[in-house]
């Protein structure tokens, strides 16, 4: 009992002390809070503004931003079609998101279970699973995805499909990098040497240590995901109405941007913003799980008031 008392005392303070470590950084909190803020618009925006969202005036045809005379949903202004534009980004942000999550999600499980196999038997697995990764790697994702795309037919499927499939040579590569380190550690020989089955090693023993590693760059490749489904939107080749996304009310807007520039700028500003924060908080997720950066985000103390003695 005193032995699992003091494991869970140190896990409250391994979390106290990641807790500072998040607030400490006003940037990696703002961060957090516009992605979570998306994922919300995300999960709401369906059911709440889907009718409006695409209901066309034509009347208020590049209705301009920043005036609430029509409402608060027109504060970003109207589209080609007299739509608005806020509502619009809800919408997209739905697309956008799950494209993301689940072409990042398939690509990580993926890529995570065949880089540990590959890691932990070596051999002609190992020089198998690598050629196949090096394959893959060897054609850009984006030319691959273009390709794919326009010989199948352009739809949310589609497009999760083919950036999962794209990404998952990065997160095999450094699983199996991992794993070939850990595998000759210690307590792996330890477990070997009492009889462990392979699987148990591999899931009980080393996938542990090489999830927070894949753990961030999934959070990575969630901005590199929706920039890339944007730009494959942006050039005709992703998502077609009655579907949208951010990138495509960027393709919307460009024939448009020097009569009514908004319609195109403030989709491309919600892309650069996510993709930002996305990376922003990988970067910190990578500091906080190596101990010569995680005081770069340590909290300062303050200076004592009382008088130096």
């Amino acid at each position: 009992m005193p032995q699992s008392s003091g494991q869970q005392r140190l896990s409250w303070f391994q979390r106290s002390e990641r807790w500072q470590m998040f607030t400490a950084s006003p940037m990696v909190v703002a961060s957090a809070v516009w992605l979570a803020f998306i994922v919300l618009v995300a999960v709401l925006a369906p059911a709440l503004v889907a009718e409006r969202a695409n209901f066309q005036n034509l009347s208020l045809r590049f209705f301009p931003p920043f005036q609430i005379e029509q409402g608060i949903e027109f504060i970003l202004g109207g589209d080609s079609l007299g739509r608005p534009i806020l509502l619009q980004l809800a919408m997209g942000a739905q697309t956008s998101m799950i494209i993301a999550f689940f072409a990042v999600g398939i690509s990580s499980l993926i890529g995570y279970a065949i880089g540990l196999v590959a890691g932990y038997f070596g051999g002609w697995v190992d020089n198998s699973l690598l050629r196949i990764a090096d394959i893959l790697h060897t054609v850009p994702s984006m030319l691959l995805a273009l390709v794919v795309l326009f010989i199948l037919e352009p739809s949310i499927f589609n497009v999760i499909i083919v950036l999962g499939i794209t990404r998952i040579p990065v997160y095999l590569r450094t699983a199996r990098a991992q794993t070939v380190e850990i595998r000759e550690r210690t307590f792996v020989e330890v477990a070997r040497s009492m009889g462990a089955s392979h699987w148990r090693i591999m899931t009980r023993e080393i996938a542990p240590l090489v999830f927070p590693t894949i753990r961030t760059l999934a959070v990575l490749e969630v901005a590199m995901v929706i920039l890339a489904a944007a730009s494959l939107t942006f050039l005709g080749i992703g998502l077609q109405r009655p579907d949208v996304d951010w990138g495509m009310m960027v393709a919307d807007g460009k024939t448009y941007l020097k009569t009514a520039w908004f319609v195109a700028v403030f989709p491309g500003v919600v892309i650069v913003l996510t993709a930002l924060s996305a990376s922003i908080l990988s970067n910190w997720l990578r500091a906080v799980e190596d101990p010569t950066q995680n005081i770069l985000f340590a909290r300062k103390p303050k200076p004592s008031r009382g008088k130096a003695p």
